[in-house]
């Protein structure tokens, strides 16, 4: 396999729509809907185009195409002492998941993140039980757990 990791463009929408919406129909839980692929679409379009703080990492293999996802949103906060980097997204299609590619897409988000001289990179990880190997991932790559997150949806505001 030969991996290739760059920086998305615009250009990229429907791999990067296509690997966002695979990650978030993994991560839903039964009974429930991700967001559709047009809604994610419309995101990545916007996203990718503003370029406003958010950037999207992709992983290529150069024979069979996309293998994997990581998006990075610029953040600021005191308690960090000011800007810091959040992994939004990481997906890696399964066919690639034992080749090492989401350590390298951990690898490249760190090498941008000190391009950037930001302090701190932090990801949210989904509830220890279901997902330990994820949580397991991210503590093999060096991060350590913090605490949870929790969200509030905002009626009537579509992101």
């Amino acid at each position: 396999m030969s991996l290739n990791i760059r920086m998305a463009q615009v250009s990229d929408a429907e791999t990067v729509t296509d690997l966002v919406h695979a990650l978030l129909s993994e991560l839903t839980l039964t009974g429930s809907e991700p967001p559709t692929r047009d809604e994610i679409k419309l995101s990545t379009m916007t996203i990718l185009s503003e370029r406003n703080g958010v950037w999207a990492l992709l992983a290529e293999d150069d024979q069979q195409g996309a293998a994997g996802v990581l998006t990075l949103n610029e953040c600021e906060a005191i308690y960090a002492g000011g800007k810091f980097g959040e992994i939004a997204e990481l997906y890696v299609v399964s066919q690639f998941r034992t080749d090492g590619v989401g350590r390298n897409l951990i690898e490249e988000a760190i090498k941008f993140a000190r391009d950037r001289k930001w302090g701190r990179l932090e990801v949210g990880a989904p509830d220890v039980p279901r997902w330990n190997r994820t949580v397991s991932f991210y503590r093999k790559n060096g991060f350590s757990e913090v605490g949870p997150r929790l969200q509030l949806l905002l009626q009537g505001n579509d992101r």
